[in-house]
């Protein structure tokens, strides 16, 4: 993003091949290829928008849970695409070695708890197995030959 004296700061990072791979292909799913460094901020920017707009919602939807306005099978959809997120999240991170397979499932789990959302074990274990076998499939993806 570009400051109001039309000056950019070059910001440099160092990241593993693998995530290189995933903007990639990102980047050929565009109509037009975008540079990876345009690529890169049109991704940021656009979760830093995404995740405002999913905490917006999270809030709607927790003042009608608060309220006792929200239907109990909707509650539980709710509770289910909180953690199908959280499982994407915690296969990208552990596929870049971030963390641990399973570290932010849990963190988050019990983060949500706070609110008033449980999960059995079960729920909890078949979320990491999930997670790790999204994570392997990418993995194994990208060690194929184009």
């Amino acid at each position: 993003m570009k400051k109001a004296n039309n000056k950019t700061e070059r910001f440099g990072m160092r990241v593993e091949p693998e995530f290189w791979q995933i903007i990639d292909d990102w980047r050929r799913n565009q109509s037009e290829i975008p540079t990876r460094a345009s690529a890169v901020r049109s991704l940021i920017i656009a979760g830093l928008s995404g995740q405002e707009r999913i905490n917006g919602l999270i809030t709607v939807v927790e003042k009608l849970r608060f309220r006792g306005k929200l239907p109990e099978d909707i509650e539980e959809e709710v509770k289910y695409v909180h953690l199908k997120a959280i499982i994407k999240e915690d296969a990208f991170h552990s596929l870049m070695g971030i963390v641990k397979p399973g570290e932010i499932i849990r963190d988050r789990v019990k983060r949500i708890s706070e609110i008033g959302y449980t999960f059995t074990s079960k729920e909890i274990n078949d979320a990491i197995v999930s997670s790790v076998e999204i994570k392997d499939k990418i993995a194994h993806n990208k060690s194929q030959p184009k």
